[in-house]
């Protein structure tokens, strides 16, 4: 019955061996089939009312999974089915693990997707990714390694308030130095003196505009001059850096790497989930 399942509904991925499917009630493993749901490994935390995609070490420790499940002497005769639930959120999200997963490991079409060299399984440290993101860490994702970086705001002090750690320029440093960040770019109002980056060496640009708007042609072409005139990387932030800065990198991507506006938005939302929101997604299109 389950063989019959899969031939009908299930989505395969190697022939005879991986399969995606949805499914109402959680299966039994047979003799011949084994499934596995992440749906509840795996969580979105939803910033507005999106809900994914999963950010890169999610999408990491997923590919992990599947190839381990795949080398596995007790699984090897049996069919592998990646099934989740009848929920479009879980499902979509679901969808796109197993879809990059495809074009990582497959070598599925679209081939090019990983061809500027921004993400490398070979090489990726997970660790230092959930590290990072964390917010007690500084809360920092590469968007464009070794060129663009995308964190929250930083404020006069390194406190915490209402339970949530605030940090101050100077936390920045070390990792800034260390990563070949020279420049800061500025989008929200000022929480921090400028200063205190620029007595470290570090050049900063104030572009502000409104949360939750567009930028305005000056402020694109201005951030676009920063990111090409400066030696070294860029660090990028506005008040939560995901609207506003999201945005400034998704018109880079455009620009640089010639990504539509979906794979630019799609690319900065799976590292550092929540980003670019609202009319900033048809301000790209457009």
């Amino acid at each position: 019955m389950a063989e019959e399942y899969e031939q009908s509904g299930a989505s395969e991925f190697i022939k005879d061996r991986l399969y995606f499917t949805t499914l109402r009630v959680k299966p039994k493993n047979t003799a011949n089939t084994h499934y596995f749901s992440v749906d509840e490994e795996f969580i979105y935390e939803s910033f507005y009312a999106d809900f994914g995609p999963l950010n890169l070490a999610m999408l990491y420790r997923y590919c992990c999974k599947v190839n381990m499940k795949l080398k596995s002497f007790t699984l090897s005769r049996k069919r592998l089915v990646h099934y989740t639930s009848h929920d479009q959120k879980k499902k979509a999200n679901g969808a796109l693990l197993i879809g990059a997963y495809a074009v990582i490991y497959l070598k599925r079409s679209p081939e090019e997707a990983l061809q500027h060299g921004f993400f490398d399984f070979e090489n990726f440290d997970v660790e230092e990714y959930e590290h990072y993101e964390r917010v007690e860490n500084g809360d920092m994702n590469w968007i464009v390694p070794g060129k663009i970086l995308a964190f929250s705001s930083p404020h006069a002090h390194s406190k915490i308030e209402n339970g949530y750690p605030l940090h101050a320029p100077e936390a920045y440093f070390p990792y800034f130095c260390q990563n070949g960040i020279t420049a800061v770019v500025r989008l929200n109002r000022k929480l921090y003196d400028s200063r205190q980056f620029e007595d470290a060496g570090f050049e900063h640009h104030d572009l502000f505009f409104l949360d939750g708007t567009t930028p305005s042609d000056l402020i694109i072409r201005r951030f676009l001059h920063v990111c090409e005139s400066t030696e070294g990387a860029v660090a990028v932030h506005c008040k939560a850096g995901l609207g506003r800065t999201g945005t400034l990198i998704a018109c880079y991507l455009m620009k640089h790497f010639r990504f539509t506006a979906a794979e630019a938005i799609a690319w900065n939302r799976i590292c550092r989930p929540g980003s670019i929101i609202g009319p900033q997604q048809n301000f790209l299109e457009e």
